[in-house]
């Protein structure tokens, strides 16, 4: 008995230093699986969109310069609006002193014609209708010298303005077209780690 309790020992002791090899020297010899590394995925459309994120910013830079344009084309018109009203006012006022000028001295030169056709009816001798015709020539001497010094102190009218030209250095930009992309490309199953 005591023997076979011996050798059960003994091959239980065999049985487990064999097994118990085996898996060691398997576990020894077994090269580890690689772990699968994780990386970042490379997009097809990464360059297409780069080029249509650039060309939305230089859009968005051309519309800016081409609104700034504007602006200005509109400011400078503006200013030509009001610089034109302002001579309009002017030149209208001077035209109206011209003409009242102009009428004042029509009137004193109707009223002298007047006084000699007058005084020529009346006058029986030629000294007298001399006398008038030399008072006529006064008087509209007189209206002339009047008429000359009422026009020198009418105000010059200053040139009239010039339209601004539109400037259309920068023309309208127009929208850049999307991009075409290409189709996702479908997940790859996850490689199994085998324990």
């Amino acid at each position: 008995m005591k023997f076979t309790k011996i050798a059960a020992v003994a091959v239980a002791t065999a049985v487990a230093l064999t097994v118990g090899a085996t898996s060691i020297a398997f576990a020894a010899d077994a090269t580890p699986a690689p772990a699968p590394t994780k990386t970042a995925p490379v997009n097809p459309n990464k360059a297409a969109l780069d080029a249509y994120r650039a060309s939305v910013t230089q859009f968005k830079a051309d519309q800016n310069a081409f609104k700034a344009q504007q602006a200005a084309n509109r400011d400078s018109m503006q200013q030509y609006q009001a610089a034109m009203w302002s001579w309009q006012q002017l030149n209208h006022t001077a035209q109206v002193a011209k003409q009242t000028v102009g009428n004042t001295f029509r009137d004193a030169v109707s009223a002298a014609a007047a006084t000699r056709e007058a005084a020529v009816k009346a006058a029986t001798t030629a000294d007298a209708k001399t006398a008038a015709r030399n008072a006529f020539q006064a008087a509209v001497a007189a209206a002339t010298a009047a008429r000359d010094s009422a026009l020198a102190q009418i105000a010059a009218v200053p040139a009239k303005p010039t339209q601004p030209v539109k400037a259309t250095a920068v023309p309208k930009p127009t929208a850049p077209a999307k991009p075409s992309l290409a189709p996702k490309p479908t997940k790859s199953p996850k490689p199994e780690v085998t324990p």
